[in-house]
């Protein structure tokens, strides 16, 4: 590697960073269609359900 010892610390930081980044966008493309599976979704399905947002009394 050409970097000093402390230049490898910071660029093992970086590729940690870019590995956390991976991780959050996978799951949003996750996320993303499975709210798309339910935009084309039966009558009593509501955004709620989608969401398992609890419904208030």
């Amino acid at each position: 590697m050409p970097f000093s010892f402390n230049g490898l610390s910071q660029y093992k930081a970086v590729i940690r960073m870019m590995a956390v980044f991976h991780d959050e966008i996978t799951k949003q493309e996750n996320l993303m269609k499975e709210i798309n599976r339910f935009v084309l979704r039966p009558k009593e399905t509501t955004v709620r359900h989608v969401l398992k947002i609890p419904e208030l009394e």
